[in-house]
């Protein structure tokens, strides 16, 4: 790298930095200051803290609603991704990008000659030849010699993975950003990326948004803790691990506001694996007590074999949570189960009747609730429209009545637009629309992410009260405590697999269990 990172000055500053979606503050009045010193800088949080738009708003992917972002001293906010990047701005995706049809050589050579003020005709054969000196040097520095003239879309993702660091090096960045790029490695493809993050941070700064806890305090040299949009926490990796704060900001708290309290006690007997084994035997034809079973559920994007086999079961009036860390399959095994997404293979059971393939109207109508991550209320319609809108005839006056019982501020709301709601109300709404078509089952995909403590108490005990009326409850949620209080048992999932089942109580007295597949200290029950 031609740069040097040994400045003093804040290579990074955002001041008072907002930005709205509608009613939701995602990222706000963040102020961060990142030192020019060659660092590996974490940035961690729950979900729906903020951590990718803060990424969006730095590399010019979104555009703040107020706030100043700060690049060496410049003022870049507002401006282009391309500009931003022509700065010494450089990211990498959630979501792998690169060519497939082209080589890994030539991926590289696309960034370092874009950098070099682009491709002429009659350019100098000196500039084609820094183009393939500089080509060479990431190739090099990514460790990608050996694969170099392979086609992109031929290599394994932990490969893609390497590539796009490289393309985004070969426009020789002063600063890169890396969102969650291991996520859906396997084991050995994680520690050859990771070895390769930890080697890139001497020679150029690197913040880095993961949610492999271990990984994080194993390699970061600061973290930055997010929550609601804001900075909840900033330290080495001892200090994060200290702060309560943090501790509370991932697995919650009581209605009281006080942590859930515990006392060693001795562990209970409990399923508890290693993903890569046979967690479960094979399943049996649905029982009937079984209103859901989930049977060897296998699910790929592209290359990449995200489900693993899930096997799962709800019970007619039972509360189950489904726990794991981001990018293990939570969502993708709901999407998987409702026919939102091709599955490669494996049966859905529902009170007996094998439901596998069915259109989301049929489920639907068979009773099965779902509000997804992201709640998906329309934001131009009322939200008397968004609870009464699909419903096979006039709406029941009575059960309109006990969703405003349950969310008052829902009918307080009642003739103004989705969109304009906050985050809390909005999840309120979407928990509203499915109670309206009487669900046997309600699924929820975090129905807590993004929204303020008070709301987040009110959700929880909603859930409660719908589960006492006898409606089972599959629920993805990552604040643990209000997952385990909600919920009679428990999944943990770990690399597209079902890594632990058993009694919530019972995982509330293994904190180990939580800390192996979670990440997180928790004090035993």
């Amino acid at each position: 790298m031609s740069h040097s990172v040994s400045s003093s000055s804040p290579i990074l500053e955002t001041q008072d930095l907002v930005k709205r979606f509608g009613g939701l503050s995602a990222v706000d009045h963040l102020n961060f200051t990142l030192a020019n010193k060659g660092r590996l800088h974490a940035i961690i949080g729950p979900n729906g803290a903020g951590k990718t738009t803060f990424f969006n708003l730095i590399s010019g992917r979104l555009k703040p609603t107020s706030g100043r972002i700060l690049f060496k001293g410049q003022d870049i906010t507002g401006k282009a991704p391309h500009r931003i990047a022509q700065l010494g701005i450089a990211r990498t995706l959630q979501v792998k990008s690169v060519f497939d049809a082209m080589s890994v050589e030539d991926n590289i050579w696309i960034a370092a000659q874009a950098k070099m003020a682009g491709w002429h005709p009659f350019r100098s054969a000196k500039h084609f030849l820094k183009t393939r000196q500089k080509v060479e040097q990431v190739i090099e520095e990514v460790g990608l010699q050996e694969i170099a003239k392979r086609e992109a879309g031929t290599l394994s993702y932990g490969d893609v993975a390497l590539l796009e660091m490289g393309i985004a090096l070969a426009g020789d960045p002063e600063l890169l950003l890396l969102d969650e790029p291991i996520c859906g490695m396997s084991p050995k493809e994680t520690q050859r990326t990771v070895e390769k993050i930890v080697e890139l941070s001497k020679i150029v700064n690197v913040i880095l948004i993961e949610h492999d806890m271990e990984v994080v305090f194993d390699v970061a040299d600061d973290i930055t803790v997010m929550a609601q949009g804001n900075i909840l926490a900033q330290g080495s990796p001892n200090e994060i691990a200290a702060n309560a704060a943090v501790r509370e900001a991932y697995l919650g708290f009581d209605d009281d506001g006080v942590d859930a309290p515990g006392t060693a006690v001795a562990a209970p007997s409990v399923t508890a694996k290693a993903p890569s084994e046979d967690v479960q035997a094979k399943p049996e034809k649905p029982s009937a007590g079984n209103l859901l079973k989930i049977e060897n559920l296998h699910a790929h994007y592209g290359k990449i074999h995200v489900l693993q086999g899930v096997n799962l079961e709800i019970g007619a009036g039972e509360a189950v949570a489904l726990l794991g860390r981001n990018g293990v399959g939570k969502t993708t095994t709901l999407r998987a189960a409702l026919n939102l997404m091709p599955r490669s293979q494996g049966r859905i059971y529902f009170d007996g009747q094998d439901i596998t393939g069915l259109k989301a109207e049929r489920l639907a109508a068979l009773g099965i609730g779902y509000v997804p991550q992201g709640r998906g209320i329309f934001p131009l319609l009322s939200v008397m429209d968004n609870l009464t809108l699909g419903l096979p005839g006039r709406a029941d006056p009575n059960l309109l009545e006990d969703v405003f019982e349950r969310f008052p501020r829902l009918k307080e709301r009642v003739s103004q637009k989705g969109g304009t709601l906050s985050g809390g109300e909005q999840q309120q709404l979407a928990i509203g629309r499915c109670l309206m078509m009487s669900p046997r089952l309600l699924i929820l995909d975090e129905p807590t992410e993004g929204i303020m403590p008070i709301l987040v108490a009110d959700i929880r005990r909603n859930i409660e009260s719908i589960n006492r009326s006898g409606v089972s409850v599959l629920l993805i949620e990552q604040n643990v405590n209000t997952a385990l209080k909600i919920c009679q048992r428990t999944y943990i999932m770990e690399k597209g697999a079902i890594a632990f089942a058993g009694a919530s109580d019972d995982l509330r007295k293994q904190p180990e269990i939580v800390h192996r597949y979670l990440g997180l200290s928790m004090e035993p029950a």
